[in-house]
C-alpha cells in the first residue's frame, strides 16, 4: 500500500509539473456539479465535496480554505504557468492547488491523495476503470491513460494503470492570463 501511495504522489507530481509548465495553456481538473453563469449562459462544472465543505473551481480560495482549517503542510513557489505563486494546500486525503489573479488566489486543483475519500459520485483510488466508466459515462478523452471528463470549464481526471484509478484530480480550465 505504502508503494501505490509514493507511485501515486510522484506521478501526480509529474503530472502537474507537465500541466503547469508546458507552453500550451494551462488545464487542470475537478468534480461534482456547480452551475457557473458565463455571459448570460449556464454552464455546469464539476465541484467537490470534503468535510461539508464544497469545493468550486476557479473561485477564491480563501473562505474554502478558512472553512477547511488548517493544513497539515504547505508550499509555494513561483509560478512557471501564471503570474504570482502556486499554492499547495494538503490536507488528510486531499490536495488543494491555488493560482493567483489579480493578487487573489483561486482553486485551481483538487487532489484526491488516498482510498479513504472518494469522487461525490463515489470513485476512489484503486477501482476499476469500467466503475468510472459505469459512474461518468462514455464521454472523455484519454491521454496518456488519463480519462479526462469536461464540464463546464472543469475537467475530472482520472489516471489509470493496469485498469486501476492510482490518481483522481479535479482541475480548473484557465483562460490565459496576462
Amino acid at each position: 500500500m505504502l508503494k501505490k501511495i509514493i507511485l501515486f504522489l510522484f506521478i501526480m507530481l509529474l503530472v502537474m509539473n507537465i500541466i503547469g509548465c508546458s507552453d500550451s495553456d494551462a488545464t487542470n481538473e475537478d468534480s461534482t456539479q456547480a452551475v457557473v453563469s458565463v455571459e448570460n449562459e449556464v454552464v455546469e462544472s464539476y465541484t467537490y465535496n470534503y468535510n461539508e465543505t464544497v469545493i468550486e473551481l476557479n473561485t477564491e480560495a480563501k473562505p474554502i480554505l478558512n472553512k477547511l482549517g488548517e493544513e497539515i503542510s504547505y508550499f509555494e513557489s513561483e509560478s512557471c504557468a501564471f503570474p504570482g505563486l502556486d499554492k499547495v494546500f494538503t490536507y488528510p486525503s486531499l490536495e488543494i492547488q491555488t493560482y493567483e489573479r489579480e493578487g487573489i488566489d483561486h482553486i485551481l486543483s483538487i487532489n484526491l491523495l488516498d482510498d479513504t475519500i472518494a469522487t461525490n459520485e463515489g470513485i476512489r483510488l484503486f477501482d476499476n476503470v469500467s466503475k468510472v466508466k459505469d459512474v461518468y459515462g462514455d464521454d472523455y478523452e484519454e491521454k496518456a491513460g488519463q480519462y479526462i471528463y469536461t464540464k463546464g470549464n472543469t475537467n475530472l481526471s482520472f489516471l489509470i494503470k493496469d485498469d486501476e484509478v492510482i490518481a483522481i484530480e479535479y482541475a480548473a480550465i484557465i483562460e490565459e492570463m496576462e
